[in-house]
């Protein structure tokens, strides 16, 4: 995936406002070698039984990641073995076999699938139907964030041995050239639907520290973007379903490079998918928007071009011509007039969808707030004319919130009262859209909502510091529990010195009494300790008086 150069600097946003034909194309990869398997080798092995099949792929599999038995040429032979070249053509080989023996039994029966898990450290796939998309809300920790998401995001892939993630990552993209560019539908819809699941986790090997292991790792998302039928979008678009999908996910990742690869395949998912891309506009737009502020230059250009092919994708034509202009005020607020003077000057003919409403609300809500009472104008004309070619209330009650405060507040402050009545046309127009009977009903249900929301937010903030009080008071708990402790700890080894410091003193006493008494002892082995006579003369110091 796009690694960013000085030269295509975000601080440079030309590359948003010229021509799109160059980055619209699908990144094509160089092919990997042919196989070296023979058609009496494939034959052989269709004779095979299941278990020898097993092992024959537990074997090749094993020698490719530099877990199985090296071959018996000597050590040219491992030399070669470890080679890029003699990887591919074994990755190669294993992707023939699985082609000629049916996609289906070797991932599941043969564990093609289980190994390239195991050797990525994968426990559970991403799809469609996991719980990592939302759709099943039991597999959540206490702040309500998917568990599968979070290991996804804390992955450590420097963990994993370079050779095995080498290998597999080779493997992976060998099976995605050779089977999802088969001739046989049947093999293409089993191989998308085992392979495209891969993609996030593929992602997060972007952040590996060893160079040969990013490189492989997009080929391998490229090549199974590439190769997916343009039909198979289901398969795919689930990572970009909701804010809580793994594609989102990943846009949190401390390293950077996952964060522009995970751009890289939305805009690639833009070209290969453009026609299912639309649906998810709504939620995409915002998504990508969080990102392009990012401090890395190049993951704030990648948002860019992403943001940008996205636009593209949508159907609607009366705005084509201006989406350069809007995309430019995404990225850089200071636009907002431009873009919306150029879409003051478009003739809205077609229906408004959801995607449309997406692209446009949050540039004319910015444009409402700006100083100049002219540039509000321009906003009111354009979500008049917009409002009256709405599909549905359901499509514009998302950006409802957005533009009504605004619009009302227009109506309210702006002295000029040919504005005035420019802005209760259009919140008339909106109110229309939105399905409400009234202004009023609209101002006072939107007004309701954004009190909601910030009652909600007052609530949020408000139990994260009743947490963060408990959680204080329980460590002053246990820092006063662990200060007695540590006191009473202290104090008995106090006590325990001062006994031996009595009971040494003690001991010295007594000794020192024993010393006096042996000192002033008279006789010692029937001999005076002074004269060393048996009986002491009167000089002596130890004479006594009978």
């Amino acid at each position: 995936m796009g690694m960013g150069s000085k030269k295509n600097s975000a601080t440079n946003l030309n590359y948003l406002t010229e021509d799109q034909s160059s980055s619209t194309k699908v990144e094509n990869l160089p092919p990997l070698a042919d196989t070296t398997l023979a058609d009496a080798a494939l034959t052989s092995l269709t004779l095979m039984s299941s278990s020898e099949k097993l092992d024959w792929f537990d074997e090749k599999i094993g020698t490719l990641s530099g877990k199985g038995r090296s071959p018996s040429s000597g050590s040219s032979a491992d030399m070669f073995l470890n080679a890029a070249s003699a990887k591919t053509s074994l990755a190669v080989d294993i992707a023939t076999a699985v082609k000629y023996l049916g996609p289906l039994p070797c991932m599941k029966q043969y564990k093609v699938l289980s190994r390239i898990m195991e050797n990525l450290s994968i426990t559970t796939l991403i799809n469609n139907t996991t719980k990592a998309n939302g759709d099943d809300k039991s597999d959540l920790d206490a702040n309500g964030d998917s568990i599968l998401n979070n290991m996804l995001l804390n992955k450590n892939v420097n963990a994993i041995p370079a050779s095995a993630a080498e290998g597999t990552l080779t493997l992976v993209r060998a099976l995605a050239e050779v089977n999802l560019s088969s001739t046989c539908a049947a093999t293409n819809r089993i191989m998308e639907v085992y392979l495209s699941p891969l993609i996030p986790h593929l992602l997060t090997f972007l952040s590996s520290s060893n160079t040969n292991v990013r490189t492989l790792a997009s080929d391998a998302v490229i090549t199974i973007i590439n190769r997916l039928n343009p039909a198979s979008g289901g398969l795919i678009l689930p990572f970009v379903e909701n804010k809580m999908s793994s594609f989102f996910v990943l846009l949190r990742h401390p390293d950077w490079r996952v964060k522009l690869g995970v751009l890289d395949a939305i805009r690639q998912f833009s070209v290969a998918f453009k026609e299912c891309i639309p649906l998810h506009i709504p939620v995409l737009i915002p998504n990508l928007t969080g990102v392009v502020w990012d401090t890395k230059p190049q993951v704030s250009r990648g948002a860019g071009m992403a943001i940008r092919s996205v636009c593209e994708c949508n159907i609607n034509v009366d705005i084509k011509q201006s989406i350069a202009a809007v995309v430019l005020s995404i990225v850089k607020p200071s636009e907002t007039v431009k873009a919306v003077e150029a879409l003051c000057h478009t003739t809205f003919i077609v229906p408004v969808d959801a995607g449309t409403l997406s692209i446009l609300c949050p540039v004319l809500s910015r444009c409402l707030l700006e100083k100049k009472t002219l540039n509000k104008r321009m906003a009111c004309i354009v979500i008049d004319n917009m409002s009256k070619l709405v599909e549905s209330p359901y499509a514009v009650r998302p950006f409802g919130r957005l533009l009504v405060p605004g619009l009302k507040d227009v109506c309210d402050n702006v002295q000029f009262e040919d504005i005035r009545d420019t802005a209760l046309s259009a919140l008339g127009s909106l109110t229309k859209a939105l399905g409400h009977a009234s202004i009023e009903e609209a101002t006072e249900a939107y007004a309701l909502e954004i009190q909601l929301e910030v009652a909600a937010e007052e609530k949020r903030i408000k139990d994260e510091r009743g947490k963060d009080e408990i959680e204080r008071a329980r460590k002053e708990e246990e820092d006063k529990r662990d200060r007695a402790q540590f006191k009473e700890a202290m104090d008995a080894e106090r006590r325990l010195q001062n006994l031996k410091l009595e009971e040494e003193k003690k001991a010295n006493f007594e000794k020192s009494k024993a010393q006096d008494a042996q000192r002033k002892s008279v006789k010692k082995a029937g001999v005076c300790q002074g004269c060393g006579l048996k009986k002491c003369k009167k000089t002596c110091l130890f004479y006594e008086k009978k």
